[in-house]
């Protein structure tokens, strides 16, 4: 579809938006850059929004870099191998240095600018227009809790650092000079450069009462959908932290996949500093490979996996969510999976469902290979280099239908 009509389109939807959620008499110009973006023209948000809710919109930033940056890489010098602990500790630094002044929105960061993906405003996982969270999966009843009586929705936030965002520039920005339509994404543009660091905001509904383990957890507020039902009405409602996840394309781990991956979980009981409540995230574990040889009855007897680690202390709903033979996996993440064998599956032009298919063990294995950032999950297709975000804005495109389906 060419960008234009798209525009068009978009410019329409606006129009319909703001005529019932806020006066188009009184729309101030951070109100309309809000809709319409600031650089390459992408909208932030396609959501009606309440006018009850008088807070503040989601902006999405999206001032590529133009020019390849040259910044420093603090990470290189931490150790995942023989420290993760304190690796781990020195990421969470990372990520939260200037949130808590941003009001944790990573758009708004002073201290480390942080960019968002375009093109994931429609289809089945939706930006909302507050927080700028997308839909994910929902949790089926009992999977977190045994209180858990009802499935709840997941929301998350992706936000990248400026060596990714230069890779998405690079990707939607380049306004038909490579020959392709305006607009239209450059299929040759899919690996993403050494220093890309990508996090993530992971958020759940549900009451003390269905996960109690979430007490006290970090709420903010988002446009979600009313009741489980992707279809039913959207209204600002608060949503809690349960995980935050990273990945960082390193060199040192090219002998694997070029990827690392881990993640922080929520702790009540864990201490609160100078982030408040937040401090509470504790770190999960950290994942370099996908440990193609070890399979779960290996770890059962005894093997240890040599490209994963899970931290000692963890809560115990965290620990029961872990990935296939214990590889590192998030209580948010599709079950028995691991994060680099599930993002592993990021291909152009046929998502797969991101769930291991198989009756044996060799079978299923077949879903944890350390592939290489060109190197697709299927012969044949383009490796989206372990994005699974970039192939949602891909699905939304080329489908160019806000009512597509997209494979959970």
């Amino acid at each position: 579809m060419p960008y234009s009509l798209l525009s068009s389109q978009i410019s329409k939807k606006f129009s319909f938006c703001l005529g019932i959620s806020i006066s188009i008499l009184s729309i101030s110009a951070a109100d309309a850059a809000n809709k319409t973006g600031d650089n390459c023209g992408f909208p932030s948000y396609q959501d009606t929004i309440s006018s009850n809710y008088q807070g503040q919109l989601f902006q999405l930033s999206d001032h590529y870099p133009k020019e390849f940056p040259n910044t420093s890489k603090p990470w290189e010098n931490w150790n995942f191998k023989s420290d993760p602990q304190a690796y781990l500790n020195k990421i969470k630094a990372y990520i939260f240095a200037g949130m808590k002044e941003a009001d944790w929105r990573p758009g708004q960061n002073k201290v480390h600018h942080w960019y968002h993906m375009p093109w994931v405003t429609m289809g089945r996982r939706a930006r909302e227009g507050v927080r700028g969270l997308n839909r994910n999966a929902d949790t089926k009843p009992y999977e977190l809790a045994p209180t858990q009586s009802k499935p709840q929705q997941k929301w998350e936030l992706s936000f990248y650092n400026n060596y990714a965002a230069y890779q998405i520039g690079q990707i939607w920005c380049h306004k038909g000079k490579t020959g392709l339509k305006v607009g239209e994404p450059d299929l040759t543009k899919t690996e993403f450069p050494e220093g890309s660091f990508i996090a993530k905001f992971v958020f759940i509904t549900g009451t003390d009462k269905q996960l109690p383990f979430m007490k006290g957890a970090p709420t903010v507020l988002a446009n979600i959908n009313e009741t489980i039902d992707r279809k039913s009405p959207k209204k600002v409602l608060p949503v809690r932290l349960v995980q935050i996840d990273f990945s960082i394309r390193d060199k040192r781990a090219d002998s694997t996949t070029s990827w690392i991956m881990g993640a922080f979980v929520y702790d009540s009981n864990a201490k609160q500093g100078k982030n408040g409540i937040w401090d509470k995230m504790v770190p999960l574990g950290v994942q370099w490979g996908n440990d193609p040889t070890i399979t779960p009855t290996m770890v059962k007897n005894g093997t240890k996996l040599k490209e994963s680690v899970i931290m000692g202390k963890i809560p115990d709903y965290a620990r029961r969510r872990l990935g296939y033979g214990s590889r590192l996996n998030g209580p948010l993440d599709f079950y028995g999976f691991s994060c680099l064998g599930c993002h592993s599956m990021a291909q152009w032009p046929k998502p797969l469902a991101k769930i291991p298919k198989g009756k044996t063990e060799a079978e299923k294995m077949h879903y944890f290979r350390n592939l290489k950032p060109d190197e697709p999950f299927q012969k044949g297709h383009i490796s989206l280099d372990y994005q699974l975000h970039l192939e949602n804005a891909f699905r939304n495109y080329f489908r160019n239908d806000q009512s597509a389906q997209a494979d959970d």
